[in-house]
């Protein structure tokens, strides 16, 4: 290990103390940026993100998918194999039906509910999973597309204010309990 002084930081005679860290470290080429495409059936889609070692890719992908071995994708391995050597990008595509003619289109459920007990809760309904999305660039989940689907003037559900859909790939539990009017009614308020 070499050590450089610089001597201008002595000002007068004394004894100084330095102390440099002679541990091995790994030096990456911020010039190189390795990215692996590929499909998962877990995790974020269409977007990249960044893993710095198999527990962040087991964590955030899950583990070797057999599935989609068995079709062809090693998404999983390539992580794996390209974290021997630094931190990765990788993007998990998922092919999106949007037009009914190509046969089951791509949806998602969602409700909405009342925030009155005198009224009744929304309708169950299905959109477009990629309408509740941002795609300018990478895809984001977005809040004003999410509204902008569910509060559109065609939707029964319009001008609702709770409204609740899982875009994740892994199953949500959602309990909301509505009060009765009879019971509290001191919570009993109608906005308008």
């Amino acid at each position: 290990m070499v050590v450089s002084l610089n001597l201008n930081d002595f000002r007068s005679s004394g004894v100084y103390i330095r102390e440099y860290d002679a541990s091995e470290s790994i030096q990456l080429n911020t010039n190189i940026t390795r990215l692996i495409v590929g499909y998962s059936r877990r995790g974020p889609f269409n977007r990249p993100v960044y893993l710095r070692d198999v527990s962040d890719a087991k964590k955030i992908f899950g583990p070797i998918d057999t599935f989609l071995e068995k079709r062809g994708s090693y998404f999983h391995r390539a992580i794996y194999s390209a974290l021997n050597v630094g931190p990765v990008f990788a993007i998990a595509l998922m092919p999106l039906n949007n037009d009914p003619e190509e046969g089951l289109i791509d949806t998602v459920p969602f409700q909405s509910f009342s925030l009155s007990s005198t009224q009744l809760n929304g309708v169950k309904r299905e959109e477009l999973l990629s309408s509740f999305f941002n795609k300018n660039g990478f895809w984001q989940e977005d809040t004003p597309s999410f509204i902008a689907s569910v509060d559109k003037p065609s939707s029964p559900n319009q001008g609702s204010l709770l409204n609740v859909t899982n875009l994740s790939t892994y199953p949500l539990s959602c309990i909301i309990v509505k009060t009765e009017r009879s019971e509290l009614p001191q919570f009993n308020l109608l906005i308008y």
